[in-house]
Formats: structure tokens, sequence, C-alpha cells
């Protein structure tokens, strides 16, 4: 069998959706040890009740604002969490497209290159286009701000 070599953008994106999985399951690891289920239901709860296919991102971040709420927690900046799940839709369900754009100066004899843009939807319906490059940088520094504000909430749940 021929081994396919993925162009290094796309194990950087591949790269970029697991470290957002682990956010994923670090909030619902905090919200079920928090609702604290009997042991024979932890699993059921985790596993099941919280699994991205039944409660989506969104909902269970709102559960983790609840709980920061709740316990008096550290600040999270909602916007961040929501700007890094539009990021990673993007990435995960393909909204890249190629498109020519000039990069330098504005005059016709610059070269134009062509590089893959990440289309996001503004709340207000209107496409936001930004390069892909961007993107991944945008994506690693919202993972970095986000990491930072959910290691703050789980230092602050262990002293309950």
């Amino acid at each position: 069998m021929k081994r396919i070599d993925f162009p290094q953008e796309h194990k950087t994106v591949g790269e970029l959706l697991d470290e957002f999985n682990r956010i994923e399951k670090f909030i619902a690891f905090h919200i079920v040890s928090y609702v604290s289920p009997p042991p024979e239901k932890y699993g059921y709860v985790y596993n099941l009740m919280l699994h991205n296919s039944i409660i989506p991102f969104g909902a269970k971040l709102k559960l983790l604002l609840a709980l920061v709420r709740e316990t008096n927690g550290p600040k999270i900046v909602r916007d961040d969490f929501h700007k890094l799940v539009n990021l990673r839709n993007a990435f995960a369900h393909g909204y890249m497209a190629p498109r020519v754009r000039r990069r330098g100066g504005t005059s016709s004899t610059d070269s134009e290159e062509t590089y893959l843009v990440v289309e996001t939807l503004a709340s207000d319906g209107s496409f936001i286009e930004v390069a892909n490059e961007k993107a991944i940088e945008d994506f690693r520094e919202l993972l970095k701000r986000t990491n930072a504000q959910l290691k703050a909430l789980q230092k602050h749940l262990r002293k309950l």
C-alpha cells in the first residue's frame, strides 16, 4: 500500500483539533467532578451524557460558566472559547478554500500567490475570511489563553 504524505498544514490542523478535544474533555471532566455522581454512575455521566454527540461544546461551556459562578471561580472569558470553537469548526468541517490574493504591495505588477483561507460565519450571517496561516496562529493563541483559564479553574476547584 502506498503511503500518503499529508502536507504539514494538514498535520498541524490535526494536532490543533486534538488540542481542542483535550479542552472539551477537560471541561467535561470538571463538570462531572463537580456534580460527583456515585462511582458506579460516573462512566455513564462522563462517557455518555457529556459525549460530544449528545452535549455540544457550547452547552458544556454554559455548564462550565454556571459552575464558575456557583463556586465563585476565576474569570472565564466566554468570547475566547467562542472564537476557538468557530475556528475549530472551520478547520474540522473543511471551510478552507483556495483563493488568489495579492500579498505585499498593491500595484498590478506585484506577484499573486494562491493560498488557503478559512471562512467562519459571523453572528450577522456574513463570512469572515482569514488566511489559513493567520487562522492557525489565532487558534494557537486561543488555545494558550483558554488552557490558562482552565488551569486556574482547576486550581480553584481543588480547593473546594
